[in-house]
């Protein structure tokens, strides 16, 4: 499968980046509008598949660098 087009990607990206931060209402209206995008256009869908993978990477790296981090002011 082809990778989705950046602004699509980009786009999937940021209601991730809403629905995982601010505050409660805001999210929720993010998860509606994710929900929406997604069924608009399967390329969308494929935009958010994507999007979900890349979000994931970047969350273990975050959990890498917090454990470097710690041991690194450990010693």
């Amino acid at each position: 499968m082809p990778a989705p087009h950046p602004s699509r990607l980009e786009h999937a990206l940021l209601l991730l980046a809403r629905v995982h931060g601010g505050d409660p209402a805001g999210a929720e209206r993010a998860r509606a509008e994710l929900a929406d995008w997604r069924n608009a256009d399967p390329a969308h869908e494929a935009a958010y598949g994507d999007a979900l993978r890349r979000w994931a990477w970047l969350d273990t790296q975050a959990d890498t660098l917090a454990v470097l981090g710690a041991k690194a002011h450990a010693a």
